[in-house]
């Protein structure tokens, strides 16, 4: 799953997952989990706050916080309900929230769903600032609704290339057929590449296309099989034999016989 182009680099984010965040954005970041860390049994429990949604937000995102506090408080929020809702969206996307408030009050809004939350999500797509688009794919990815598929599509062809891996994993995760066709599109897109070198998003794509498991992604896998980067390579094997229903392989590369024995299975079946 995934963090990507534009990363604010923070000493740890929301949940104190590995994902780091930066004030200058670099697209060498290697992705790692944006979920939350799940407290541990042995942490001491906290009391409610009875704080503000504000404070609770600026407490759970204050990296300064005991991790066990900051957990707390972001169940609070979550407990709190739809009634939180217009305030959360309020600090989303505010300008002056910091990366970590907006990424707080865009789980928080995840977590508790409904129409509203998702709308505000949404929204925060069209934001200038790419952790306010981050989150409304993490955000959105929680609420797990088909009718934000329009939306997370977008999401890959994002200027931020956190952004366009984010929304791979999010349409993977949704697992809706048709959003086969902007994987298919956005894999090799100009921009998943720099230098000539594949980035790692096109990886998040491939994989994506597997948990889609659409037949309209077999011609553009197959083609991945012969790709210059070996990890897109791999993924695209897996993706083939799981949705292809079969394996041609005949080692552990891949080799030009099982390339072929894929293009004839294409055009037996499509």
């Amino acid at each position: 799953m995934g963090a990507m182009t534009y990363l604010p680099r923070i000493a740890s984010l929301f949940f104190f997952s590995s994902f780091l965040v930066a004030p200058a954005l670099a697209d060498e970041e290697v992705p790692t989990d944006l979920t939350e860390v799940k407290a541990v049994p042995t942490n001491p429990a906290v009391p409610p706050s009875g704080g503000s949604i504000a404070q609770l937000v600026a407490e759970a995102g204050n990296p300064a916080v005991p991790q066990h506090v900051a957990r707390a408080r972001f169940r609070e929020l979550v407990v709190s309900g739809p009634a939180a809702v217009p305030e959360l969206g309020k600090i989303y996307i505010n300008k002056k929230s910091a990366d970590l408030e907006v990424w707080v009050a865009a789980r928080a809004m995840g977590h508790i769903a409904g129409k509203q939350a998702q709308a505000t999500l949404e929204k925060g797509l069209q934001s200038k600032r790419v952790m306010t688009r981050l989150g409304a794919v993490s955000g959105l990815e929680l609420i797990g609704d088909a009718s934000a598929l329009p939306a997370l599509e977008k999401g890959l062809f994002d200027p931020a290339l956190m952004v366009r891996a984010a929304a791979a994993d999010a349409l993977g995760k949704l697992g809706v057929k048709s959003s086969a066709v902007s994987l298919n599109r956005a894999l090799n897109l100009p921009e998943n590449f720099r230098g000539g070198n594949s980035l790692f998003v096109r990886r998040h794509i491939v994989d994506a296309m597997a948990l889609v498991g659409s037949v309209q992604s077999m011609p553009t896998l197959i083609d991945a099989l012969e790709d210059q980067d070996t990890k897109v390579q791999d993924s695209a094997r897996k993706a083939v034999e799981a949705i292809g229903g079969r394996s041609y392989r005949v080692g552990s590369s891949i080799s030009p016989e099982e390339i072929e024995n894929w293009k004839k299975w294409l055009r037996l079946n499509m």
